[in-house]
């Protein structure tokens, strides 16, 4: 399990015991809304939109602006997001992204 830090220079995301190996993100703190993961990527969500990391290499690999996701459903492989009035998915590339 990994530890997310948010401080004023970004986000933090921290491996447990032995490893104490910090993650540096360019996140705004005060925009980060969520964090979830299917195991191999990690997906920070902001009100600008939902940002898709790899979590062995650190290094992000797509940006999908405007959709804040809410969820990940690993059996349609798609992000999911909410809003008062409808619920959105959008499907995650077959590259990289749960194939």
């Amino acid at each position: 399990m990994q530890h997310a830090l948010i401080h004023r220079a970004g986000l933090d995301v921290t491996e447990p015991e032995p490893s104490t190996q910090a993650w540096r993100m360019n996140v705004t703190p005060q925009r980060a809304l969520d964090l979830f993961s299917d195991g191999v990527h990690l997906f920070v969500v902001d009100d600008a939109g939902t940002t898709a990391w790899d979590i062995a290499s650190r290094a992000k690999f797509s940006r999908f602006p405007g959709f804040s996701a809410r969820s990940l459903n690993l059996a349609r492989n798609t992000l999911v997001a909410f809003s008062d009035f409808a619920i959105s998915e959008l499907r995650l590339p077959s590259c990289g992204v749960n194939p």
